[in-house]
């Protein structure tokens, strides 16, 4: 799901049948998973867990005058670049929703790495995982 970051939030934009924002209306506690995919240039994929609450914002409503439209077309561009935000008319008369997701005093842990950590992996994982690290380390 996209998301984006404004003033120590998470939001996100839901369709207006979109099972999720109703499943929030009714409990807003939920989590929030980033792990990217691609390894950025200073090494180490970074990723979040942040625990939050819901809070719908607004919606459904369209795109005119919509707090929704603003935050899809951040999205829009900063993940598709500016053909997302043109494919995004498209959409404007279809009716979304806004949903703010604040983390909770002390929810979000970060951390960069690759894989699993070492604690997660049985023995025979472990090995594996070192003697991989070893071929890397000797250029193979």
């Amino acid at each position: 799901m996209w998301y984006q970051w404004r003033g120590g939030a998470f939001y996100v934009v839901g369709r207006k049948r979109s099972a999720w924002v109703q499943d929030l209306k009714r409990d807003p506690r939920c989590f929030v998973c980033i792990d990217e995919e691609a390894m950025p240039p200073a090494g180490g994929l970074r990723k979040v867990l942040a625990k939050c609450t819901a809070t719908v914002v607004e919606g459904p409503v369209v795109a005119e005058g919509s707090q929704w439209l603003p935050v899809a077309d951040e999205m829009a561009g900063r993940y598709t670049g500016e053909a997302g935000r043109e494919g995004l008319k498209a959409s404007y008369g279809w009716e979304r929703y806004l949903v703010r997701l604040d983390p909770v005093e002390g929810g979000i842990t970060t951390w960069q790495g690759v894989g699993w950590a070492k604690r997660y992996l049985d023995e025979k994982q472990r090995a594996e995982l070192e003697a991989l690290m070893a071929e890397m380390a000797a250029g193979s």
